[in-house]
């Protein structure tokens, strides 16, 4: 038997837009694990002036913490940072191209954050790293450990990728893109964070193993 990844359709995009979210900001997230060559991918736009976080040692540091924090609830080890991970998660930021990377390869898994702010984005502060990682995370808490055992959703593979207890590898890129249009608004500033994990999660069949109960 081969091991599948849950899928998206055309019309599932695993794109969420937070509810509660103070004026004036917006954030939407998606996962992927796998290589959706249905999906269009669309530029964000082309930056007049694009910035990019170098994810060096403090905010690689944070992402460690902040996924190393989530983990440890449900008995997952720490994971450990991957500079080409992050420099091809980096890479793929700073295209500002919305929606997931169609070419990765079936064992690297995404997960997306976009954050917009009528105000500037410091994309070196690590609060923006641990909005991400808890924005996934916060996904657990429509998460059926029981009926979900076997196979994942489009609205909780982000939290599932996060906390997935085979996954040991994780990097991270954070690129600015000024001036796009989403949700029918154009927003000054948009923070854009990619993770890319290996091995990648959200696999049929291995979610209860992998995504235990909180401990």
């Amino acid at each position: 038997m081969g091991r599948y990844s849950w899928r998206s359709t055309p019309l599932q995009r695993h794109l969420k837009m937070s509810s509660s979210l103070p004026t004036g900001s917006m954030v939407k997230s998606c996962w992927v694990t796998r290589n959706f060559p249905h999906m269009h991918r669309t530029l964000l736009s082309v930056p007049r002036r694009l910035q990019l976080s170098l994810t060096g040692p403090p905010l690689a540091k944070a992402f460690i913490d902040a996924h190393t924090a989530v983990r440890a609830l449900h008995g997952a080890p720490p994971l450990t940072w991957d500079n080409a991970l992050a420099d091809s998660s980096l890479k793929y930021a700073s295209g500002c191209v919305k929606g997931h990377a169609t070419d990765l390869p079936a064992d690297v898994g995404e997960n997306l954050y976009y954050t917009a702010s009528s105000a500037k984005i410091n994309l070196d502060d690590p609060a923006l790293v641990k909005s991400a990682v808890d924005k996934w995370y916060s996904e657990e808490a429509n998460w059926d450990y029981a009926a979900s055992a076997g196979k994942g959703t489009g609205s909780t593979g982000h939290f599932t990728q996060t906390v997935w207890k085979s996954t040991a590898k994780v990097g991270c890129g954070i690129a600015s893109c000024p001036n796009i249009l989403i949700g029918g608004k154009t927003w000054a500033d948009v923070g854009y964070v990619i993770c890319r994990y290996t091995p990648s999660g959200n696999w049929d069949g291995e979610y209860a193993t992998n995504v235990p109960k909180k401990k």
